[in-house]
């Protein structure tokens, strides 16, 4: 099973993820940077490997909710099926990262 990716990783994919949901310099676009520069600020110099998991699995959870939150205001246009299967692959994709986490994780407490 593949290792977890590092942090910058993860902090690189959220903003590829941002560029994809807030394109160009709209208000929520630079809401959305903003915010997300501001907790990498706050926790880059953490070394914990046990509070890295545990800001990961924050991250992760935090788009999956973004994710259903967008999905699921888009449901009542009737339209946007296309942009729904893109944010359910996305939200699997968040799910199937957050488990192989917390299996790193777990392997970590083990040894």
């Amino acid at each position: 099973m593949a290792s977890p990716k590092p942090p910058l990783h993860l902090y690189r994919d959220c903003i590829r993820l941002i560029s994809h949901l807030a394109p160009g310099s709209s208000p929520k676009s630079l809401a959305l940077r903003s915010t997300l520069r501001r907790e990498w600020d706050k926790n880059q110099g953490v070394t914990d490997q046990a509070k890295i998991e545990d800001l990961r699995g924050g991250a992760v959870r935090g788009l999956a909710n973004y994710l259903t939150l967008v999905s699921s205001s888009m449901g009542g246009s009737g339209g946007g099926s296309a942009a729904k299967a893109t944010s359910g692959g996305l939200r699997d994709s968040l799910k199937s990262y957050e488990k192989r986490s917390i299996k790193g994780m777990e392997r970590g407490v083990e040894k």
